[in-house]
């Protein structure tokens, strides 16, 4: 009985090949037989592209998202500063 050693993927190869299958004509069973994988180690690795794509773009909105809030107290503590100084200081 022979055992065949485990191969490591790297994250990088593992996304040219998922990309392979959308810049070429060849079809997946046929990328995965031209690298030697299965086509479900494919998909799975598909799976996790788009899952891993999906985080990223809510982490991008929630990003926007506090950028924005943050914007808008400090344009609150600008404005209330500004009606404090009024308060004290009217302009005759």
């Amino acid at each position: 009985m022979t055992t065949k050693k485990r191969r490591h993927w790297t994250a990088e190869k593992k996304l040219q090949i998922v990309e392979e299958t959308r810049q070429t004509p060849q079809t997946v069973s046929g990328v995965c037989r031209h690298h030697g994988i299965a086509t479900g180690q494919f998909y799975a690795w598909e799976k996790k592209a788009r899952q891993a794509a999906r985080l990223a773009e809510r982490e991008q909105k929630l990003i926007q998202a506090l950028e924005t809030r943050g914007e808008y107290w400090q344009a609150y503590g600008n404005v209330k500063e500004l009606h404090s100084n009024q308060r004290l200081h009217p302009v005759t």
